[in-house]
């Protein structure tokens, strides 16, 4: 008996639809590819899931950036005005200049 779905064989699909797929598509296509756009260029890359290492001095610069980011959090106007008018450098944020400070005012982490 039929339901009317049919099962997808991806693997067996996917080179007959490529060559439409490529032509229109940017961005991502669910968890298997990446399409690139480089001018007139596209390159198709697999997804990619970086390893996450849980060293000891990783989880110590996490907890520090944690930390910056609730101080900045709780801070009054004034104080983050202070950040935000400070000249140099000048592309950045008054979050982004506090916590530059912070973060080189506890290094080496313990």
């Amino acid at each position: 008996m039929l339901t009317g779905k049919v099962p997808l064989d991806f693997g067996a699909l996917y080179p007959k639809l490529y060559p439409l797929i490529a032509g229109i598509s940017h961005g991502r296509l669910s968890d298997w590819w990446i399409f690139r756009h480089y001018g007139t260029f596209t390159q198709k890359a697999r997804m990619y899931y970086p390893y996450n290492p849980r060293t000891e001095t990783q989880q110590t610069w996490r907890n520090f950036f944690a930390y910056g980011v609730s101080n900045w959090q709780g801070f009054d106007s004034a104080t983050k005005n202070f950040y935000n008018q400070l000249k140099r450098p000048k592309y950045m944020l008054g979050f982004n200049r506090y916590l530059r400070l912070y973060l080189n005012a506890n290094y080496p982490p313990s």
